[in-house]
């Protein structure tokens, strides 16, 4: 019998059990986008709260600049968390912020939908809708099919390109590292 250490054992298999699992729970969470008009998420609450934050932080730039920023703040914030996941290489955590950051594509997808039909409530202090401001003063306005349905198919193209990261990690049976190491 070979009684040498193995220099790279194989992990376990209940790591890739784990990974398939989430991979499915995101793939059945971005399906609901397709079942339910107009799908808000609990994830989307945490989206608008970074989105409404972004008003008065972005604000001091002026009303036109400041209206860029609270979106980009939007994606700021799941991207950032992205970055340091990433550096302190805890592979799901980045993975999932990933996930994250597109999906907020698709939550900003269903309000640009909205802009020139005014039909969903506004839940912010301020009573503009964003994107009507933003496309009605790029004159975009009249192209809000294509713009919303470009997002919407972009966040969607990187989300599965995300989820396909999450699968060849789980596939390479990297380690799960929700928890960064000390």
């Amino acid at each position: 019998m070979d009684t040498t250490p193995l220099i790279n054992p194989p992990l376990p298999a209940y790591r890739l059990r784990i990974r398939v699992w989430i991979i499915a729970w995101l793939l059945y969470f971005y399906s609901r986008w397709f079942v339910y008009d107009n799908y808000y998420s609990r994830l989307d609450n945490i989206n608008f709260l970074i989105h409404e934050a972004g008003h008065p932080l972005m604000g001091i730039f002026g009303e036109m600049p400041g209206v860029w920023w609270w979106s980009l703040f939007q994606r700021f914030v799941p991207i950032s968390f992205f970055v340091y996941f990433f550096m302190k290489r805890a592979n799901i955590a980045w993975q999932l912020c990933l996930f994250w950051v597109w999906q907020s594509f698709l939550y900003s997808s269903i309000y640009i939908s909205d802009a020139n039909k005014l039909v969903l409530p506004l839940r912010g202090d301020n009573g503009i809708h964003d994107w009507q401001f933003i496309l009605g003063d790029a004159w975009l306005i009249q192209y809000t099919d294509i713009i919303w349905t470009s997002v919407f198919v972009f966040g969607s193209l990187l989300i599965f390109f995300s989820l396909g990261i999450m699968f060849l990690d789980a596939k390479n049976r990297m380690p799960i590292e929700i928890w960064m190491n000390a």
